[in-house]
């Protein structure tokens, strides 16, 4: 008799030989967190699964049928040099590219709508003003950015809080290397303030 073979993030997994733990278990929180529109970060060192984590979640909330999820990387925008409309530019491309993995197309947010001055804010706006489901989003690598860059992303997400869930994200995801609490110290010194009024727990 032929074993089954289970597809997870990872890979397959031959059963007689692999066992893989449900990286969802124990982690009512996240559920709870999501079900009261919250937002919230995730911080541990590598190689710990934060990345199986998160496509897990992803996949489970989009076959539920409850949310839209997906998961991006905003490594694309972690240096130095960049300026901030091309970190929202690649942010945004990082995030469309995505949404193939984890959403059908008519779920998509538009590309036409973003183009070279577009904020990630605004785009993140229209995207959730043209779905009938609440967003969940999940950002990784986050403390990948860099002093304004950081500040400003950090900003946008906290500026469009109060609009959620008809007009953004219902719940937003940090996921990084670091507590939220630390990036201050990736900030230049006469901006270390992110703002008042953080929406992440």
């Amino acid at each position: 008799m032929k074993s089954k073979r289970y597809f997870n993030t990872t890979g397959f997994c031959d059963p007689e030989i692999h066992y893989m733990i449900d990286p969802l278990r124990n982690q009512s929180i996240i559920f709870d967190m999501i079900e009261k529109r919250q937002y919230f970060t995730i911080h541990a060192p590598r190689q710990t699964g934060k990345t199986t984590l998160l496509h897990e979640l992803a996949h489970r909330l989009n076959k539920e049928g409850n949310y839209i999820s997906v998961v991006f990387s905003v490594e694309s925008a972690g240096y130095r040099s960049i300026t901030e409309e091309t970190a929202n530019s690649k942010i945004i491309d990082s995030l469309y590219e995505s949404c193939e993995l984890f959403i059908s197309k008519e779920l998509w947010p538009k590309k036409s709508l973003a183009d070279e001055k577009c904020s990630l804010q605004t785009y993140l706006n229209n995207w959730a003003g043209s779905q009938k489901k609440p967003i969940v989003l999940l950002l990784d690598e986050i403390d990948s950015l860099y002093d304004d860059v950081l500040v400003s992303v950090l900003r946008q997400l906290r500026n469009g809080f109060q609009g959620r869930p008809k007009h953004f994200p219902s719940t937003i995801a940090l996921v990084g290397l670091r507590d939220v609490r630390e990036y201050k110290t990736k900030v230049r010194p006469s901006e270390v303030s992110l703002g008042s009024g953080s929406p992440f727990n």
